[in-house]
């Protein structure tokens, strides 16, 4: 956001709000990249040949008629993320071509190094569902959060689920295959002279394969657990063993056991490009902890504890604070350090003594205290509900089906519908959509007080229990304001001398008004029907008969903007996309729509960071 030169509150507030943001949609990258991976898109980009269009992409692909437009919008936050890149890029998105990156080609499925398995057994929901458990689980004693989640240790449930021990195991030989002919080739001086050598937990012998065939003279010897390694058949040096390295490992020259990281030495470019690579895949898979540990952070109140302890917090006071069981203590440095990486927390009196580093509060984190007036914590606790991030899981499968979402995919019904019978999530929904009203009204207001001047009347469509409204009748005292949405939504709320609630659907008539105030509304809907929506506020206006105007809050895709900005807008599109029908726009794309719905001017000012103020008129 820019606003008057010197206005450091607003722009650190929308600033902040923004890495709230993109921490809570992390996720986001996650799962993206399991749809490419699991529709094929670097295979069928790599046969093709050379770079390829996104009109012949889309005819490879075998996803619904209906989802082609989808591909753009996958593509195009796969591209921001450094997984393909583009050329050819025009006005007409069918022309753009695409091309891999070292990234992707680390997916190709029949690249011997190709680490596909690890991202589909990582995103896996064996795997991903436990993060949401994870406060729950720091308050019992359950030694991991995958057994509060499963009812079973990790390595049992692998060895009684036969199709997950499978995706498992193949996972970790992918790992294996990338690194062993790199460490092998970096590291022979290691090996030679060993008569002998145990691959601890070798899994499905990826290792120790390329070890007894480098050095035919050392006995290689994979050790797993007995489901791990049965019917697998060893060569005249390589040979299997079921066991538990927690009872006896067998006997050997040398005992290897491999972690899933490595740095090689400086200057060879092809290990460091396949290495940088593989991390960049890694960071992709894993980002939806960032959102997950966001999420536990706020379950447990750890922005309120440090907030009302009134100075820098230790880790020993803060987690005496905790409500976690004893076994959980070392567990708080843990998520602790990962989240002040990424910004929410400072420190200082950093020592080798854990205990005694003391935590502080950042911009950010400011704006997860519950008390704070601009609170997006109900946001946080509502875009990570199961409920809003199990669809993501079904992004590949709605792309092949007629389903209008993959929310619908997921739950079987339509996003509205679906929180109009579900009271619970309904009270979470519209919390979340008042906590981001709250953080940007007082803003909106003060820095667009002449959109407001003058006006007679306002109706705020979609305006939930009046948030928005309520700031606009207080600031403007001879402004008659009308908030219109669905009936179940303003049931029961009470307006005052100049505010009252209307239930309606907007699809078929909206209350009259000088003004329409669409805040964060048209993104939701497709364009045909947001150009429905906007010849209805027409209409509105027209029957008021006096020169009006539409009131549009809403993001206006901008890939000139900062970075972190247009990731926020990526993210949104892609929420709009898999949760509903919507999307994010381009000016382009709005210009369309507003004169599609027979409006002749129209007026754009970026006023909120990723967000715009768009006026129009009949």
């Amino acid at each position: 956001m820019e606003f008057q030169n010197g206005d450091d509150v607003a722009s650190n507030l929308l600033k902040a709000q923004s890495h709230i943001w993109n921490h809570i949609f992390n996720f986001m990258n996650s799962m993206s990249l399991k749809c490419v991976v699991d529709l094929g898109i670097p295979d069928i980009i790599h046969n093709y040949g050379k770079p390829m269009s996104l009109s012949k992409l889309i005819s490879s692909l075998p996803i619904h008629p209906s989802k082609k437009p989808c591909i753009y919008r996958l593509m195009r936050i796969m591209t921001h993320s450094g997984f393909f890149s583009q050329q050819n890029i025009t006005e007409n998105e069918l022309e753009i071509e695409y091309m891999l990156t070292n990234a992707s080609r680390l997916l190709l499925k029949e690249n011997p190094m190709s680490v596909a398995p690890f991202v589909q057994a990582m995103l896996d929901p064996v795997l991903t569902k436990p993060w949401h458990q994870m406060s729950t689980w720091l308050k019992n004693e359950d030694s991991s959060a995958f057994e509060t989640t499963h009812g079973r240790y990790f390595w049992d449930y692998a060895a009684h689920d036969p199709i997950f021990n499978r995706l498992f195991n193949e996972s970790m030989a992918s790992d294996a295959r990338l690194v062993s002919d790199l460490l092998i080739d970096k590291c022979k001086g290691v090996f030679h002279g060993l008569e002998s050598l145990v691959d601890v937990a070798g899994g499905t012998w990826t290792m120790a394969k390329a070890l007894s065939k480098s050095f035919p003279q050392m006995k290689c010897i994979v050790f797993d657990l007995p489901h791990v390694v049965d019917g697998l058949q060893g060569s005249h040096n390589l040979s299997y063993v079921g066991g538990d390295m927690f009872q006896e490992i067998p006997q050997a020259h040398a005992i290897l056991l491999k972690v899933p990281s490595m740095e090689f030495q400086n200057g060879d470019d092809v290990a460091s490009n396949l290495l940088k690579a593989q991390s960049h895949i890694w960071n992709h898979i894993f980002n939806f902890m960032n959102s997950m540990s966001l999420k536990c952070v706020v379950d447990l109140g750890i922005p309120d504890i440090i907030h009302n302890y009134g100075k820098p917090m230790s880790l020993s006071k803060l987690i005496s604070s905790l409500p976690i069981h004893p076994s959980k203590k070392p567990c708080i440095y843990r998520l602790m350090r990962i989240m002040t990486h990424s910004g929410f927390f400072s420190q200082q009196n950093i020592t080798e003594n854990e205990l005694e580093i003391e935590y502080m509060l950042t911009d950010a984190s400011r704006l997860l205290l519950k008390e704070n007036p601009m609170s997006v914590t109900p946001f946080v606790h509502a875009m990570l509900s199961p409920i809003m991030t199990n669809p993501w899981h079904q992004m590949s499968t709605w792309l092949k089906n007629e389903d209008s979402s993959a929310f619908e995919t997921t739950h079987g019904r339509y996003f509205w519908d679906y929180v109009a019978h579900d009271p619970i999530f309904n009270r979470l929904f519209n919390e979340s959509m008042a906590s981001h009203a709250r953080l940007v009204n007082d803003l909106l207001i003060e820095k667009c007080k002449e959109v407001f001047n003058g006006l007679e009347s306002v109706v705020d469509v979609g305006g939930g229990t009046g948030t928005m409204a309520k700031v606009l009748a207080k600031s403007f005292p001879q402004l008659k304001c009308t908030v219109f949405d669905l009936p179940h939504v303003v049931d029961g709320l009470h307006g005052s001398d100049n505010l009252n609630y209307v239930g309606g659907d907007m699809f078929q008539e909206i209350p009259q008004g000088h003004a329409i105030l669409l805040k964060w509304i048209l993104h939701d809907w497709n364009d045909e029907e947001c150009v429905n929506i906007l010849k209805k506020c027409k209409e509105s206006l027209e029957k008021k008969g006096k020169d009006g105007k539409v009131i549009i809050i809403d993001m206006v895709l901008d890939n000139e903007t900062t970075d972190e900005s247009f990731e926020t807008q990526l993210f949104f599109d892609m929420l709009m996309m898999v949760i509903l029908t919507g999307k994010e726009r381009n000016e382009k794309e709005w210009v369309k729509l507003i004169l599609s719905a027979d409006f002749s001017d129209y007026k754009i000012t970026s006023i909120l960071g990723s967000r715009s103020m768009i006026e129009i008129y009949p």
